[in-house]
């Protein structure tokens, strides 16, 4: 469901239901990821004995601190919604603080690493080329402007930038290059992992940053804020981790000054990427079995 809830649609809605119900006939457990999925099954009628887990980092009101009458019966709403599931869990302790004050049961998980479809061979024509990836349509909250800023002041000899953006600030800039109308979970969404060698994600503000384990899954070095709820999977990853947006842009430009820190950078994440997939994939074995 990548329209979400709202925008779904009927035809969308009613082919959820009935994958859940199939699920609940055949006896299977069902695993579902982000917002519309775990409401969802939250709605959608159930069998006896069947088993729905739902995993998630977000909602409206976290963490964007929203308050209100309405954002109170909001949360309400997904308080019922995660009883209605047999387990719910996040990886970010926030959400699960944020929403246990609310009266939930909000377990401690891992997200499992996205698969990528190229086993981290990167495809990058001249080594001596550096190239780093941004993704973000909120480009403002996630720092987009602020890279673009500091690139066109100082851009870093030897390398190349990949903005990926619905509507970015600017059309061009040089040794830029702007993609608007790159859909996630595409093949030209995966194939622009295996094109680069550095993701930087300078945000101000994350419910957990899912694009990090998309550059996880990929091999690539990671510069980010302290903001994203990922936050502790980057830095062991290897990441490199910034107090503000700013120094982000700067750690992932000395990256690229320096080919021996990007190798060592995009090793630990290679390294990590094995031991976080037995280690995610062993926990979510756990919530199904209990």
């Amino acid at each position: 469901m990548p329209n979400g809830f709202k925008r779904s649609g009927g035809r969308a809605l009613l082919e959820g239901i009935r994958f859940l119900r199939e699920a609940d006939e055949d006896g299977r457990p069902v695993l579902c990821l982000f917002n519309a999925p775990v409401l969802l099954a939250a709605i959608a009628p159930r069998k006896r004995g069947s088993m729905r887990i739902g995993i998630l980092d977000w909602t409206e009101a976290y963490p964007s601190g929203k308050s209100g009458w309405k954002m109170w019966i909001y949360n309400h709403i997904y308080v019922w919604a995660f009883r209605r599931l047999d387990v719910v869990a996040s990886p970010v302790s926030g959400f699960r603080d944020y929403y246990n004050r609310y009266g939930a049961n909000i377990q401690e998980c891992l997200y499992p690493l996205p698969k990528m479809g190229h086993d981290f061979r990167h495809c990058t024509s001249d080594s001596k080329i550096v190239r780093l990836l941004y993704i973000g349509a909120d480009y403002k909250r996630k720092g987009g402007d602020v890279l673009l800023e500091m690139w066109r002041n100082n851009r870093p000899p030897c390398a190349e930038l990949t903005f990926v953006c619905p509507h970015p600030p600017f059309d061009s800039m040089e040794g830029v290059r702007f993609l608007t109308d790159i859909k996630a979970g595409s093949e030209e969404h995966r194939q622009l992992f295996s094109e680069h060698d550095l993701l930087i994600l300078p945000t101000k503000q994350e419910p957990f940053g899912y694009v990090l384990l998309e550059a996880i899954s990929s091999g690539l070095a990671i510069v980010t804020t302290r903001m994203p709820g990922a936050l502790d999977l980057a830095r062991e990853a290897g990441g490199l981790i910034a107090h503000t947006p700013e120094e982000a842009v700067c750690q992932s430009f000395a990256l690229c000054r320096s080919q021996f820190m990007l190798a060592k950078c995009k090793s630990a994440t290679k390294a990590f990427a094995h031991h976080y997939t037995h280690k995610s994939t062993k926990r979510i074995a756990e919530l199904i079995a209990n």
